[in-house]
C-alpha cells in the first residue's frame, strides 16, 4: 500500500480510545508527528483498564498513571479519563453525549478512534480477535459525531457550539485505505507504550507487538500505522 502523507493545517486533533495505552498502540508515531508540528493534541480513555492487570493493586490508578506517563511522551497533555467500567462499555446514550460534549469542548480538525467493525485482524497466518469495548467505542464516536456533535438541533447548549470534524482516521482496523510513514516518530512511541509497566508481560508485551505490526504494515526500516480515513468535509 502506498505511504501517504498527514494533512498540513490540523489546529486541533482528538484520539478517542477504548483503553489505556490504546491511542499509542494504533496511532502513537502519527500522533507525534502532529504535535511535533504544534497540532493540539487531546487524548480520550473511556475505560478504566482495570480488567488490564496481573497482580497489582488498584489497578485503574496504576493505569491511569501510566497514561499520563505515556502521553508526555507523545507530547500530549491534556487526557480525558471517562473511566467506565473496563469490558463493560456499551455505545450507550450517556456515552455519546459524553462524546458529543468534548467534541464540542476540543474542536478537532481530525479524529482518531477505533473502527467500529473490527471483529479480527489478520497477520499473516495469525487472527487477532477484536475486543468488544474498542468496536463500543468506535460505534459511540460515530454515532456521537453523526448526526448529533454538528447540529444545533441535538443537546444545545451542551458544551459549546456544535462542531464537525473535518476528517475521522479510523485506526484498530481490518482493511485500512490509508498508511502513514511513522519512521520520524516510531521511538517515541515505543517509549510511550514503555511507560505502561502494568502491561509489559507476556510475549515482550505492547513495545514488541508494536514493532512487529509497525514492520508489518511497513517494513524493516520504514514502521508504518494504518487507518480507515473518512473526509467528511474540506
Amino acid at each position: 500500500m502506498e505511504i501517504q502523507q498527514i494533512p498540513a493545517n490540523v489546529e486541533r486533533a482528538l484520539s478517542i480510545s477504548a483503553h489505556p495505552d490504546d491511542s499509542e498502540f494504533f496511532a502513537g508515531g502519527t500522533l507525534v508527528h502532529l504535535t511535533s508540528n504544534g497540532t493540539e493534541v487531546s487524548l480520550v480513555v473511556a475505560t478504566d483498564g482495570a480488567k488490564g492487570g496481573r497482580n497489582i493493586d488498584n489497578v485503574a490508578r496504576v493505569r491511569r498513571q501510566e497514561q499520563k506517563n505515556a502521553a508526555a511522551e507523545l507530547g500530549i497533555k491534556n487526557i480525558i479519563s471517562l473511566a467506565y467500567k473496563d469490558g463493560e462499555l456499551t455505545p450507550e446514550d450517556a456515552f455519546r453525549v459524553r462524546l458529543i460534549e468534548i467534541i464540542r469542548q476540543v474542536r478537532p480538525d481530525i479524529i482518531f478512534c477505533h473502527h467500529p467493525q473490527t471483529f479480527y485482524k489478520q497477520y499473516k497466518a495469525i487472527s487477532v480477535l477484536g475486543h468488544s469495548d474498542h468496536r463500543a467505542t468506535g460505534t459511540a464516536l460515530m454515532e456521537a459525531v453523526y448526526p448529533r456533535a454538528g447540529s444545533p438541533n441535538f443537546y444545545p447548549g451542551l458544551g459549546g457550539e456544535p462542531w464537525s470534524p473535518r476528517e475521522i482516521w479510523l485506526f484498530d482496523c481490518e482493511n485500512p485505505d490509508h498508511t502513514v510513514d511513522i519512521t520520524a516518530g516510531f521511538a517515541q512511541k515505543i517509549k510511550a507504550l514503555e511507560a505502561h509497566i502494568s502491561q509489559l508481560g507476556a510475549g515482550g508485551g505492547l513495545p514488541d507487538a508494536a514493532r512487529k505490526v509497525g514492520h508489518f504494515h511497513g517494513n524493516e526500516s520504514r514502521p508504518a500505522e494504518v487507518f480507515v480515513r473518512l473526509i467528511l468535509r474540506k
